[in-house]
C-alpha cells in the first residue's frame, strides 16, 4: 500500500487535456534577466520579459556561438520601447499580461491598455527571432551588446579554459593565470537595399588559440597536421542582422524607430548565422544570403509552417497525468513580482561572486572584525553584500577559516543545503518583498506541468538545426544551462564549470529523448562525437603507442572540451605549481577524472537506443559503426586477458573510486561496474544490428569476442539485507584494491539499472528471471545506492526501472515541487550540481516516469511491459509514447475502475509484445485500435 497523502488520491482522466492547459501566465512585469521567459527552435534561443519601465527585452543565444576561448556566449539583446509602454502602473484597468502560449511556441504580449500587442516566436524552420507589434504609437528597437569594442576580463566567470575553477594556465609563473579575456564583437555594415543592423564576432587565432595551445599541452600536436582532425574554433564567425517591415526607419547604427504608429502589425525580424570562413568576406556573403531569403513578420506562410511545425512536435508523445479539478484553473498565472524567496538562502556553490583580489581567498573583500556566530560579523557581511551590486546572498561558518570569512552569491538554492556547518543569509534589502508564494498545484499537474516544459526546453537549447554553410556543425545540449542562461549584466555571458562538456551530466536529457519521439534532437550528439573521434584516435596513439605498437581504436573522457581534449585546468599540462613533470602524459591532475572512461561505453548505448527507436540505418553507418568500432578496437588492443576474461585496469568507478599515482594492483580498481555493464548492455545490441545490416564478418566477430571475454558483473554477500541473505551489486571488481579510494557522491554499482537497464521489470519479466532485479534492489536499499534525489543524482530512475512504486512516486514528487528560487521561469531550476536554468534535475524526473509507465527490453524481441511501476490506486494517465521498432502506443489508465485502453498501436503487429506488469492482468487490456 502506498503510504502517501490521501489527498493525492483523488484522480481522474481529464480526456480533454490538451498542451494549451500548460501555458506559462504572468500578469506583472519582471524585475531583471532573472525573469525572462523563453522562446527557441534548437538552434536560436531568446529570453523574453517586459521590465518595470515597460521596455520588453530579447536576450539571444545560439547553440554555435563558441568564441576563441570556447566559451558559449549570448548574441546580445534587443530592447524595444513602445508608447504607450507596454506596462504602465498607473493604469487603472491593468491588463498586462505575458503568455509562453506552447503549442505555437510564442510570447503574447498584451499592454496595460489592452491595446498594445507584442508577439515573439524563433522560426523553427529558419531559426530568425520574430517580433510582431500591434496597437502602439511607436517605437524603437535597439541593439544591446555589452561586448562592442570591448574586451572583458572573465577571470571571475568560471568559464575560461579551465573546469571548475575556470582558470587556464599561465606560463610565465607557472600557476593558473587569473585573466581570460572575452574578446569585442563589432557591427557589420551591410548594403542591402533595406536598413539592416548587424554585427559579429570572429574568433583570431592571433588573440587566442585554445585548440592548437591544448593540442600541443596534451601530447596530442600529432592532431594539427592531420588533416581529419576537427578544429571548430579557428576562424569560427558568429552573428546575427535585424530589419523590420517598411515602417522600420533606421535611426543610427545599432537602432531603429517606428516612422509612424502601427495600429495593425508591423514586424521585425533577427537572422543568425555562424560559419567558419577563411575571411570575413565569406562570412559577409553567408548572413547577407540569409537576410536576402527571409521575409520580416507578418509572414503567413512562414507563421503557418512554424505553428504547423510546434502542433507536430508536441503530438509526438505526452504523458498526462490528471486529477479532479480542471487542468485550465491552474495556469502557471503569476501575479506578484514573479519570485518566491526563501526565508534563507541555500548556499549554490557554482554561483559564487569573488574576485581574486579580495580577502578570504576571493570569496568578499573584507574579513569580519570579530568571528561568526557574532551578529556584528552578519551585519558587517551584510554591508559587504549590499554593495556588491550582483550579491543576492551570504553564508558564515564558524568552522571555516577562524569564522572571519563569509562566502557571497548571485542568488541562494541548493547545492548545500545539508551541510548544517554553514548558516545562509539572503539579502532581503536587494530586491522588492515577495508576497508568500501561492500553493503548489496538485502533485499530477505539476508533474505534468514541468515534464512538458522541460521537454520544450531540451528542444530550445538542443541544437537540432546545425551551424555552418550547410547546417552541419554540431554540437551537443550545453549541459550547464543549455543556450538557455539568463545571467544578470554584467555578466550575461557567465557560466559555472566552464565551456566543456560532462559526460555525467550532458546525458541524462538524451534518454529522456527517445521515449518522447525526440530522436532527432539525440543526431547532434552522436555528429559531436563523431567530430571529435579523429583526435580521438590520435590521442591512443599519442598516450600509448611508444608501450603498444598495436593498440588501435579510441576512447572519450568524462570531461571533455569542444573539440575533444580534457579540460585544459584537469590537466595542467605546463603548470609546475599544479602538475608534477614526472607524470606521464595520461594522468591527468585531478583524481576524480584520471581514468574516468566510462562516457565511451555509455555513448554508444544511446546510440543503440537512438538506432532500436529509429531504425535508421544510414545514421549508424554514418556515426554510429564508427564510434562504436572504435570504442571496441581501444578495449580489445589496449586491456589484456586475465583467467580468460578482459582485464580492465587501470580504471576508475566513475569519479569516487579512483586510483593512487603510479597505479598499482594495490591502489586502484579493476573492471568498475558502469563499463563491465556498458559492455555486455551494448555488445549483444552491435551484434544484432550488424547481422541485420550486413556489416563485416570480422567486425562482428570482435564485437562477439569482446562480449565473450567481458568479465561478469561484479556482486557482494548483502550482510545489511534482511537475514543476511542475497547480493548486492558492486562499485568493480572485489575484493576492492586496499588503497583505492572508494566512495564519492555517485552509485557506479547501481549502473546495471540506469543506464544500461540489464536490472528492470521487463527484463525480469522476458528472462524469467530476477536475479538482476532484486540485486538491484537491495543494492539500493542496503547497498548505497540511495544518493539523494536532485540534480543528476539516479536513484529516482533506478526506482521506476526496479519496480519500486513508493520511491519513484515520492521522489517524481519532489522533483516537481522544487521551485525557480531567483528564476521566474517555472522550470529555470537552480544551478544545484551544474548552473542555471539546470538540465539533469527534471530530465531524471522525466526519464523515472517514463520508465513507471512502460518499459521496453533491448533484446530482438523488445517486450513492452506496461505500467510496472505505477502507483495503480493514485494516478490516472493518458499517454502517447514511442517505443523501439518505431513503434508508436496510445492509452489510458484510469485508477478508480482499473481499466487500460490502448486506442491505437502503430505497427499493430507489435501487439503480440504488449504485456501487462502491474495495475492491470492481460485479459483486462481494452484494445480500441
Amino acid at each position: 500500500m502506498l503510504l502517501l497523502s490521501a489527498a493525492l488520491s483523488l484522480s481522474v482522466v481529464a480526456l480533454s487535456t490538451t498542451v494549451s492547459d500548460f501555458n506559462v501566465v504572468w500578469n506583472t512585469p519582471s524585475l531583471d534577466s532573472l525573469g525572462a521567459m523563453p522562446v527557441g527552435n534548437g538552434r536560436t534561443t531568446a529570453n523574453v520579459w517586459v521590465d518595470a519601465s515597460g521596455d520588453l527585452i530579447l536576450n539571444l543565444g545560439l547553440a554555435d556561438a563558441l568564441d576563441e576561448n570556447s566559451n558559449l556566449l549570448k548574441l546580445g539583446m534587443i530592447r524595444v520601447r513602445t508608447v504607450p509602454p507596454l506596462y504602465d502602473p498607473g493604469e487603472q484597468m491593468q491588463k498586462f499580461m505575458q503568455m509562453l502560449d506552447l503549442p505555437t511556441a510564442t510570447i503574447n504580449i498584451t499592454g496595460s491598455n489592452g491595446n498594445s500587442k507584442v508577439s515573439v516566436w524563433v522560426d523553427a524552420d529558419t531559426s530568425a527571432v520574430n517580433l510582431v507589434l500591434s496597437g502602439v504609437d511607436g517605437a524603437t528597437a535597439s541593439l544591446v551588446n555589452w561586448r562592442l569594442n570591448t574586451t572583458i576580463d572573465a577571470g571571475n566567470f568560471a568559464n575560461g579554459w579551465g573546469g571548475s575553477g575556470g582558470s587556464f594556465c599561465n606560463d610565465t609563473s607557472g600557476s593558473y593565470a587569473e585573466h581570460v579575456y572575452i574578446y569585442p564583437d563589432s557591427l557589420l555594415p551591410l548594403e542591402m537595399g533595406h536598413p539592416v543592423v548587424s554585427w559579429y564576432h570572429r574568433n583570431d587565432p592571433k588573440r587566442s588559440n585554445y585548440f592548437a595551445s591544448t593540442l600541443r599541452e596534451q601530447g596530442l600536436a600529432a592532431g594539427l597536421d592531420n588533416p581529419d582532425v576537427v578544429d571548430r574554433l579557428t576562424n569560427r564567425t558568429f552573428g546575427a542582422a535585424m530589419y523590420g517591415t517598411s515602417l522600420w526607419e533606421k535611426v543610427n547604427e545599432t537602432s531603429f524607430k517606428l516612422s509612424a504608429p502601427s495600429k495593425d502589425s508591423t514586424g521585425l525580424v533577427v537572422v543568425v548565422y555562424s560559419d567558419q570562413t577563411d575571411s570575413l568576406n565569406e562570412y559577409k556573403e553567408g548572413i547577407t544570403s540569409s537576410i536576402s531569403s527571409i521575409t520580416p513578420p507578418p509572414n503567413a506562410q512562414a507563421r503557418a509552417s512554424h505553428i504547423s511545425w510546434w502542433n507536430s512536435f508536441f503530438n509526438r508523445s505526452y504523458i498526462y497525468l490528471s486529477d479532479d479539478e480542471d487542468y485550465e484553473q491552474k495556469q502557471s498565472a503569476d501575479n506578484g513580482t514573479g519570485y518566491i524567496k526563501l526565508d534563507t538562502t541555500v548556499g549554490d556553490q557554482s554561483a559564487f561572486v569573488t574576485n581574486n583580489l579580495w580577502a578570504c581567498g576571493g570569496h568578499a573583500p573584507h574579513e569580519c572584525s570579530v568571528p561568526f556566530p557574532s551578529e556584528t560579523c552578519v551585519s558587517e557581511v551584510a554591508a559587504m553584500c549590499n554593495s556588491i551590486p550582483s550579491c543576492g546572498s551570504f553564508s558564515l561558518s564558524a568552522n571555516w577559516r577562524a569564522g572571519v570569512c563569509p562566502q557571497l552569491y548571485f542568488d541562494g538554492p541548493a547545492k548545500a543545503e545539508k551541510n548544517s556547518e554553514w548558516v545562509y543569509f539572503y539579502n532581503s534589502s536587494r530586491v522588492p518583498p515577495a508576497p508568500p508564494p501561492s500553493p503548489l498545484p496538485p502533485a499530477p499537474f505539476l508533474i505534468t506541468r514541468q515534464a512538458l516544459l522541460m521537454r520544450y526546453m531540451d528542444l530550445c537549447s538542443s541544437g537540432r538545426i546545425g551551424g555552418g554553410k550547410n547546417n552541419d556543425h554540431y554540437f551537443a545540449l550545453k549541459y550547464n544551462g543549455g543556450i538557455l542562461t539568463s545571467e544578470e549584466s554584467p555578466k550575461q555571458d557567465t557560466r559555472s564549470w566552464g565551456p566543456g562538456q560532462w559526460w555525467q551530466n550532458v546525458r541524462l536529457p538524451y534518454y529522456a529523448m527517445m521515449m518522447s519521439g525526440d530522436t532527432d534532437m539525440v543526431i547532434p550528439l552522436l555528429r559531436w562525437y563523431l567530430s571529435l573521434l579523429p583526435l580521438a584516435k590520435v590521442r591512443t596513439k599519442a598516450w600509448y603507442g611508444k608501450d603498444q605498437p598495436n593498440v588501435s581504436g579510441a576512447f572519450f573522457h568524462e570531461t571533455t572540451t569542444q573539440f575533444g581534449t580534457l579540460m585544459a585546468s584537469e590537466k595542467g599540462y605546463h603548470c609546475p605549481a599544479i602538475r608534477n613533470t614526472s607524470w606521464p602524459v595520461w594522468w591527468a591532475g585531478n583524481h576524480a577524472i584520471n581514468l574516468h572512461r566510462l562516457g565511451s561505453v555509455e555513448l554508444l548505448m544511446v546510440a543503440m537506443d537512438y538506432y532500436d527507436y529509429t531504425s535508421d540505418a544510414n545514421e549508424f553507418m554514418t556515426s554510429i559503426l564508427p564510434l562504436s568500432t572504435a570504442v571496441t578496437d581501444f578495449f580489445l588492443s589496449h586491456y589484456s586477458i586475465k583467467n580468460g576474461s578482459i582485464d580492465i585496469w587501470p580504471t576508475q568507478s566513475l569519479e569516487g573510486y579512483n586510483c593512487g599515482f603510479p597505479p598499482t594492483r594495490e591502489n586502484c580498481v579493476s573492471n568498475d561496474m558502469p563499463t563491465v555493464a556498458g559492455l555486455h548492455a551494448v555488445l549483444p545490441r552491435l551484434i544484432r544490428t550488424g547481422q541485420s545490416l550486413n556489416i563485416s564478418k570480422s567486425q562482428i566477430q570482435k564485437w562477439t569476442t569482446l562480449w565473450k571475454l567481458t568479465p561478469a558483473l561484479p556482486t557482494l554477500n548483502c550482510t545489511q539485507c534482511p537475514n543476511s541473505t542475497g547480493m548486492i551489486f558492486a562499485a568493480a571488481e572485489v575484493p576492492y584494491a586496499p588503497q583505492a579510494k572508494l566512495g564519492g557522491s555517485e552509485t557506479p554499482m547501481m549502473y546495471p539499472a540506469h543506464p544500461f537497464r540489464l536490472a528492470s521489470v521487463v527484463q525480469s519479466y522476458e528472462d524469467n528471471n530476477d536475479t538482476f532485479r532484486s540485486t538491484g534492489e537491495n543494492t539500493y536499499n542496503y547497498g548505497g545506492g540511495n544518493n539523494g534525489n536532485s540534480g543528476w543524482q539516479q536513484p529516482i530512475i533506478n526506482a521506476a526501472y526496479l519496480g519500486m512504486v513508493n520511491d519513484a512516486v515520492t521522489q517524481v514528487i519532489e522533483r516537481a515541487q522544487m521551485i525557480p528560487h531567483s528564476m521566474r521561469f517555472p522550470t529555470y531550476l537552480p544551478s544545484l550540481q551544474d548552473f542555471r536554468p539546470n538540465e539533469d534535475h527534471l530530465s531524471n524526473m522525466r526519464i523515472a516516469l517514463q520508465g513507471m509507465l512502460v518499459q521496453s527490453s533491448d533484446s530482438e524481441k523488445h517486450t513492452i511491459g506496461l505500467l510496472p511501476t505505477w502507483p495503480c490506486d493514485l494516478w490516472s494517465v493518458q499517454f502517447k509514447v514511442n517505443l523501439p521498432k518505431q513503434t508508436i502506443m496510445e492509452g489510458v489508465y484510469n485508477h478508480t475502475t482499473k481499466s487500460l485502453k490502448i486506442t491505437m498501436l502503430d505497427p499493430p503487429s507489435r501487439k503480440g509484445d504488449v504485456v501487462p506488469l502491474g495495475c492491470v492482468h492481460s485479459s483486462h487490456i481494452q484494445w480500441q485500435l
